[in-house]
């Protein structure tokens, strides 16, 4: 199939006024074999050279603006740069007679990674790699020269069948390629709200409009990374604003987890999660560092890597795997999460380190120093139910006794007591008649051992019955707080649960500025962006030093 460029298949129109013309008398155009967001790409063939080639036209309705005129030759002058053998070739590019631009370009006969992925995967290791080491080549080759890509996705990559059974990666269209210029500035020619780039594949700091570097394709490279490991991207929504809003809101679900039976190498996921760091500082620092973690990974598998995910030993790796796998990775991206929204200064752990030292220093002191009660002080009646007794209890007294012991509760204030007495005895109450004794037996050892129990009067607190160890009475149920309810249906993926319950909380707590902060991302992620942006603005209102308040109101411009 031919694939020039990257660019989509397209259906030409019927009278296509550039079928059959020659363009600066260089070019003659036979074909419409491509469309992308500038313009249309044709078949054409150089008429010195009978060479075939690719042609790109801008698009009619963009030729009048100056601002595309001017992305149009920096795409030009960006790829005509590039000599790698996994970059595009350019071999010209100018203006046809009526003022319309053009780049003529290698035509390549290939097919586009994204079709190769929708076709077979799951691939191997040993092709991932492959794929992955000659596309960061080619990036590695265009940063050194200064350029900056923006845009790198699977449709912008074409393999190419070569005669000895391999493959060859093309990275194409540098059309909204960044050239950073040597004093280290560029101009801005996307500020006035024209989107450059792919939201699925779009760095946090691309999105948030930031200053940028190679290592924002270094991000989309992970994506990349990702999709060739699981067949899915990281993040998706229903709207391009969603996509966005988990970029930089939230981390990616690990391969491992997206697709279990697949047995994906740990060591693969790991290069993918680090490429997708929030912080670019967290990242890979070049795009060479990143293809040598791959080209390890892949080679640390030996013949295995020829084998296809989710076959043969990945499907017998995948069955033996075990909990701890998947909570390394989630132990692994929670940490880069905190580090993402809590970036403590460089320089000071050691206060951090020494303020923990001092509270546990702290802590023990006062375990040590805390006076603890005497063993004579403790309650009476607990010490006696504490100390069964070890000789048969006393029978019931008589009301002899009762005369002579005047202090003693009435018995209609001991129901409870009573009641535990008949299940079993007490060292307080004791044993039945029943039970063995009679009251003449030992009755000046008797009253001397219930002396300490009997004879003071009780408080209001110890004639209270106590419950038995089977209290009857259920816990009354308790009502989840809507604000946590709607954060742990958000972490199960339920997100109209979510929305729900934080609505709940913001009728309850109108003034609880996280609570709409909440209620505007989980409407974002559903792809409802009208309630989103309404739930955000109230935010912002009743938090006016939020901390993410340029990142919200760029999403809800």
């Amino acid at each position: 199939m031919t694939q020039p460029s990257g660019e989509p298949r397209a259906e030409p129109e019927p009278d296509d006024p550039w079928i059959g013309r020659t363009i600066a008398q260089k070019f003659t155009l036979s074909e419409q074999i491509g469309e992308g967001a500038m313009g249309r790409v044709y078949r054409a063939e150089h008429v010195s050279l009978g060479k075939p080639v690719a042609i790109k036209v801008l698009h009619r309705h963009l030729g009048g603006d100056p601002r595309i005129a001017k992305r149009f030759h920096r795409e030009a002058r960006a790829a005509s740069r590039l000599s790698h053998p996994n970059s595009l070739q350019i071999i010209d590019f100018g203006e046809a007679g009526d003022g319309t631009l053009f780049i003529a370009m290698e035509l390549l006969e290939g097919e586009d990674l994204q079709t190769l992925i929708d076709h077979d995967a799951p691939l191997s290791p040993r092709h991932i790699g492959e794929i992955m080491t000659q596309m960061l080549r080619a990036l590695d080759e265009a940063h050194h020269a200064g350029i900056i890509h923006r845009d790198l996705k699977p449709e912008n990559l074409v393999v190419i069948q070569t005669r000895g059974g391999g493959f060859r990666v093309k990275v194409c269209d540098f059309g909204i390629a960044k050239i950073t210029e040597s004093e280290g500035k560029s101009t801005a020619i996307t500020k006035d709200g024209y989107v450059c780039g792919t939201p699925e594949y779009m760095a946090p700091e691309q999105a948030r409009g930031d200053a940028i570097d190679p290592r924002a394709d270094l991000y989309s490279a992970g994506v990349v990374l990702y999709h060739l490991l699981c067949a899915k991207v990281p993040f998706s929504a229903e709207t391009a604003l969603g996509i966005i809003t988990k970029h930089l809101m939230e981390q990616p679900v690990p391969p491992r987890r997206v697709q279990p039976s697949w047995g994906i190498p740990r060591a693969l996921e790991r290069v993918a999660l680090r490429a997708l760091a929030k912080d670019p500082d967290e990242r890979w620092p070049s795009a060479a560092e990143m293809g040598a973690a791959v080209e390890s990974a892949v080679d640390a598998l030996g013949d295995r890597a020829d084998e296809r995910l989710g076959h043969g030993s990945f499907a017998a790796a995948a069955l033996e795997d075990d909990d701890d796998d998947d909570e390394e990775a989630r132990e692994a991206t929670t940490e880069e999460a905190i580090r993402a929204v809590v970036q403590p200064a460089r320089g000071h752990t050691w206060l951090y380190a020494l303020a923990g030292a001092l509270a546990l220093l702290a802590f023990g002191v006062w375990l040590w120093a805390r006076p603890t009660a005497p063993a004579s002080s403790a309650d009476p009646v607990d010490r006696a139910e504490s100390q069964p007794p070890t000789e048969p209890e006393p029978a019931a007294p008589t009301s002899a006794q009762e005369a002579a012991a005047p202090e003693r509760e009435p018995a209609a204030e001991r129901p409870a007591a009573e009641e535990v007495g008949a299940e079993g005895g007490t060292a307080a109450e004791g044993g039945t008649a029943a039970e063995g004794g009679t009251a003449a037996e030992s009755d000046e050892e008797s009253d001397e051992e219930s002396a300490p129990i009997a004879r003071p009067r009780a408080t209001e607190a110890q004639r209270r019955p106590r419950p038995g160890p089977r209290d009857p009475t259920p816990a009354p149920p308790t009502t989840p707080d809507p604000f946590d309810d709607g954060r742990d249906r958000m972490s199960r993926g339920d997100l109209r649960g979510a929305i729900a319950a934080f609505e709940r909380a913001a009728r309850a707590q109108p003034r609880n500025a996280q609570v709409h902060r909440q209620l505007g991302r989980a409407y974002m992620r559903l792809g409802d962006t009208r309630r989103g942006a309404d739930a955000y603005r109230r935010y912002l209102a009743l938090a006016p030093d939020a901390p993410d308040r340029a990142i919200i109101e760029r999403l809800i411009e």
